[in-house]
């Protein structure tokens, strides 16, 4: 309370009530966007998707009502030939269909579907003349082809290299979805604009400027002030492109390499998602290109086997196959084995460079114990922060959960966790500051598995009136009231900023007093310690969960220092936490060595390179083995979640048989380089 004479402080929690069908890290970033007075067009938003049965049933009647609704939904080109794919030949296996396409802010909610998530908001797109209903697939028949395709999802493709083109000098992609998430910023040349958001170059396009008698560094330009124009990052303009460098790993190839004639699929996402590292948009991007990778897969001739390379990340989530990026990985898997008479695809993920990071807490409370850990968020950070919190479903009722912010503004008490729809916003002078919200998470079949609550906090700096939060520690204290333990996990969003791009986000981080001893691999004091929360044990990404044998997750190695060929984890690969299956499958070669970092492949232009380091760099080399492996014909469907990888394929892929138990930070065993 205030004394007399001075004005009642202002920082105070208060209940919200939210917008319907938007929940979560998208309405936070939806309302933050609407309140943002730069943004002047009308917006649209990505939604996620499950047909209800009753539209299943009548997959015509939903195109109708789609086509008569066009002010409010826009549906791509590939969603429209999945629909009457399933109408004119429903799946066999009985599975629910799943979509994705955009819609008024207004209109997410409907009784044709049940609702998955809603991606951030973006400029509305809808421009195009009639209503497209799709075209269905042909049936695939005759034999498995020994040439498998190569997807690609990534950031600053450079489409034009001389690495990416047959020995006739024509292009090897077949197509390109260059993503904007907002309108195009004038004419990028001959394309196809994509209703969905950006461009769509195919495999004509690109020959078409390889034959127009310009520098590559020009016919760029050209494309990306088309798209973008002056305001966005444009990856293709520096002299070391990400997507460039690790589709150089997966399938470059000179003249006369038998690799050189495997055709390439591409997604370049968004700048505006990769600069968002937290995986709010990042996540969406990447389910929209795995979508349309499988699709432009299935249209191709023939039955093909799909190896797709996804070197991005984001950071928490229940890590437990449930959620929505996690179970539209496996979807698509399904898809494309169904659609292709069980052609085989892999889709291979770099498992994470988040080991040092002090991102993940975990502890079991007993019957009256308690523990309090520091959220440490960063001043000069202009993007939202984001911890997520979970305990077992069921358990909140038991425990006590405090939540005290930097400033001088009151704390938050709650005799219980937070559960159901409750909503709490952190009122300041400058409006919301941060917001604690409830969900209960549930498993496949729909029983409620972890009670989660989200506390985010608005950016500590802004260039504009929106609220602003505090820095410093945000500390959060649960105390267990029951009579059986409890568990409680901790997990805090990627928040950095990638290279190349503006300083913005600054990641956040958990602290705890026992979580500073020394550590003899970064020779500092610098390990959490084993009587304290904070561990690195979970630090890989947050789709880690997928548990299918079409999936691999790799780590990342450096030169060991016993024996010549000894390899040991990179210092930055990620770290999973046994039994297994929580570690990554395989690893391949992050670093040639402790002064020569990284792996060198080439650059943007044609002739130039580039070294870089990560689990990013070592994932294409699994791709690349995966992709030999399939043109020596032994690729097979694999279609069963939950069993094993194939020993035979492992073999091959690692060069020598996998080890009996997987390392929690380099899986089965490490491919060298060769």
């Amino acid at each position: 309370m205030s004394t007399k004479g001075e004005p009642e402080d202002q920082r105070k929690w208060a209940a919200f009530t939210p917008p319907a069908g938007i929940s979560g890290t998208a309405r936070w970033d939806f309302l933050d966007t609407r309140a943002n007075p730069r943004v002047t067009k009308e917006l649209v938003v990505p939604i996620f998707v499950e047909l209800r049965p009753d539209a299943t049933r009548n997959l015509n009647g939903f195109v109708e009502f789609l086509e008569k609704a066009t002010d409010q939904y826009s549906v791509p080109e590939h969603t429209m030939d999945l629909l009457q794919t399933e109408a004119e030949v429903p799946r066999a296996d009985g599975g629910a269909i799943q979509l994705t396409f955009l819609s008024r802010p207004d209109s997410v909610e409907s009784t044709f579907w049940t609702l998955q998530a809603v991606g951030a908001p973006q400029a509305r797109t809808f421009h195009r003349d009639g209503f497209l209903r799709g075209q269905p697939l042909r049936a695939k028949t005759g034999p498995l082809s020994k040439t498998p395709v190569v997807g690609i999802i990534d950031d600053s493709i450079g489409f034009l290299n001389h690495r990416f083109q047959r020995a006739d000098g024509t292009t090897r992609f077949r197509s390109l979805w260059i993503m904007h998430n907002d309108t195009l910023a004038g004419d990028p040349g001959p394309c196809i604009p994509s209703l969905l958001s950006g461009i769509e170059l195919t495999g004509a396009h690109i020959n078409t400027r390889l034959g127009w008698n310009r520098s590559e560094e020009t016919l760029y330009r050209q494309v990306n002030n088309g798209v973008f124009g002056a305001a966005s990052r444009h990856g293709t303009a520096f002299h070391a492109g990400h997507g460039t460098h690790v589709l150089d790993l997966a399938a470059g190839a000179d003249p006369g390499d038998p690799i050189s004639e495997v055709p390439i699929l591409g997604v370049q996402i968004s700048p505006s998602s990769i600069g968002e590292t937290s995986g709010a948009d990042l996540n969406p991007d990447i389910i929209r290109g795995l979508d349309w990778i499988t699709m432009r897969a299935l249209q191709m001739q023939g039955r093909l086997p799909l190896v797709i390379n996804i070197s991005l990340g984001s950071l928490a989530g229940p890590m437990d196959g449930t959620s929505l990026i996690e179970k539209r990985i496996t979807a698509a898997i399904q898809w494309y084995h169904l659609r292709s008479n069980h052609a085989p695809v892999r889709v291979v993920f770099a498992y994470g460079n988040a080991h040092k990071s002090r991102l993940v807490a975990e502890a079991t409370l007993q019957p009256g114990e308690e523990t309090s850990v520091h959220w440490r968020v960063l001043p000069d950070d202009a993007t939202r922060s984001t911890l997520e919190m979970r305990t077992d479903a069921g358990t909140g009722a038991q425990l006590t959960f405090g939540l005290v912010p930097p400033d001088a503004g009151s704390a938050l008490a709650l005799p219980s966790w937070p559960t159901g729809a409750a909503i709490l916003q952190y009122n300041t002078p400058s409006g919301v500051a941060a917001e604690v919200s409830a969900d209960v998470e549930s498993d496949l079949g729909g029983t409620a598995v972890t009670d989660k609550t989200t506390l985010i906090v608005a950016p500590t700096v802004r260039s504009d009136p929106r609220p602003v939060s505090c820095a410093g520690p945000w500390i959060v204290t649960v105390h267990n009231t029951g009579t059986t333990p409890a568990r409680l996990n901790l997990r805090v969003q990627r928040d950095d900023t990638p290279g190349g791009f503006r300083r913005n986000g600054r990641q956040s981080w958990l602290d705890h007093p026992d979580g500073w001893h020394w550590d003899d691999e970064t020779r500092a004091y610098t390990k959490p310690g084993a009587a304290g929360p904070v561990t690195r044990q979970g630090s890989e990404v947050s789709y880690a969960g997928v548990q299918h044998p079409s999936v691999y997750f790799v780590g990342a190695a450096r030169p060991g220092l016993s024996a010549q060929g000894s390899v040991r984890p990179a210092i930055y690969t990620a770290e999973g936490s046994l039994p297994l299956p929580d570690s990554p499958t395989v690893s391949g070669m992050g670093d040639e060595g402790a002064a020569l970092t990284g792996q060198r492949a080439i650059g943007v232009l044609s002739g130039s390179t580039a070294r870089m380091a990560g689990t990013s760099v070592a994932t294409p080399q699994i791709t690349r083995q995966l992709l030999k492996y399939a043109m020596t014909g032994g690729l097979t469907a694999l279609p069963v979640p939950g069993s094993p990888h194939d020993l035979a394929e492992l073999a091959f892929v690692l060069r020598a048989p996998p080890a009996p138990m997987a390392d929690p930070r380099l899986g089965f065993g490490t491919v060298a380089l060769v």
